[in-house]
């Protein structure tokens, strides 16, 4: 007989979990007859992970770019799946809201990308930021005045330790009020590494940033 695929359970083990009825059997062979012609298929799951990773560098944020390789094979749709970061990162893309359920239970217990703006729902901003304790980057662009107010408290009511990027930009013009928006709370995130404020002051320890821009709209 052939010999087993690497990794592969043995035809015993199968019947004997009930785990291949009769009806089952050839496409089961077929399965097992792509794995023994595909090089690629008989790659380890972790090896597939970091082909498609790399792949899929310039389009991560691309969703019908990449989702497709899902549906090639079995193997790929389980890489694919696995790839929680991939995942974490569109939960709150404008553009995927409307499977936002979805992609959150793909993106497991990944650290999330949160993203904020002025078309955010109620529904949205709210969520978000009940999610804050897992979010690895933050950015919040021409929000309305309540909703950046709301985001800049919430980021300094509790610690944020997954946090890596944080982008906050005030629309000034926008803005009935014409004075810096500031809190006397730190910001406590002992992983971030990149901040970057417009019109916004939050006190946090710098020493860990390795980017740190800091604009004024009030000096021009």
């Amino acid at each position: 007989s052939e010999p087993d695929v690497a990794g592969e359970p043995s035809d015993a083990i199968l019947l004997s979990e009930g785990l291949m009825s009769p009806h089952l059997v050839l496409p089961y062979d077929v399965y097992r007859l792509n794995r023994i012609r595909s090089p690629l298929l008989r790659l380890p799951p972790e090896i597939l992970a970091l082909i498609l990773s790399a792949t899929l560098e310039n389009v991560r944020d691309e969703l019908h770019r990449w989702v497709i390789y899902g549906h090639v094979c079995r193997d790929l749709r389980v890489a694919l799946l696995d790839m929680h970061t991939l995942w974490a990162e569109l939960v709150f893309d404008p553009r995927y809201l409307h499977i936002q359920d979805e992609l959150l239970q793909r993106a497991g217990a990944a650290p999330l990308t949160i993203r904020f703006s002025r078309l955010s729902s109620s529904c949205t901003i709210d969520r978000a930021i009940s999610l804050f304790h897992n979010a690895r980057t933050i950015v919040a662009e021409d929000c309305a005045p309540k909703v950046m107010l709301a985001v800049i408290h919430a980021l300094t009511r509790k610690q944020l330790p997954f946090l890596e990027h944080l982008d906050i930009a005030r629309d000034i013009a926008r803005s009935r009020t014409q004075c810096d928006l500031s809190v006397q709370s730190e910001l406590i995130a002992p992983r971030l590494r990149t901040l970057l404020l417009c019109n916004v002051i939050l006190r946090t320890n710098p020493s860990q940033l390795t980017t740190l821009k800091l604009e004024s709209s009030f000096t021009r």
